[in-house]
């Protein structure tokens, strides 16, 4: 079975973490339990404060490529951190809610059609 026969759509790690110290960033320690990396974060932090912005103007400020920029937010965007609406990208939800309303119930729906498939093989 070679990675050649399927096409990969999304792909994520989800850690479970535990602080090292009793000082935590809560959002950067949930960012990294869903394998944002420090760029990643640094994005997620400077949307969630301005609600809305483009890649262009993430770039700018940030002084990253806009290419690096474009990856982060389709990532965050893919796991169901953040909006897009049209150019732009928004942050309109605690990353909390986030998490409770779209991250979560994206992950479980790919189980649930990896079980209904395997299901449906057993059935077969």
């Amino acid at each position: 079975m070679g990675d050649e026969e399927y096409e990969v759509l999304f792909e994520t790690t989800i850690r479970y973490v535990r602080p090292k110290s009793g000082n935590i960033d809560a959002v950067r320690m949930a960012l990294f339990s869903l394998s944002v990396d420090d760029v990643g974060v640094q994005i997620y932090k400077y949307l969630s404060e301005r609600k809305m912005a483009t890649p262009e103007e993430i770039s700018r400020e940030l002084k990253l490529s806009e290419d690096e920029v474009i990856a982060r937010l389709d990532y965050l965007y893919s796991l169901g951190l953040i909006d897009k609406l049209g150019r732009a990208y928004s942050c309109d939800a605690s990353l909390a809610e986030a998490i409770r309303r779209r991250t979560s119930k994206r992950i479980l729906g790919i189980l649930r059609r990896l079980a209904e498939m395997l299901e449906g093989e057993a059935n077969g």
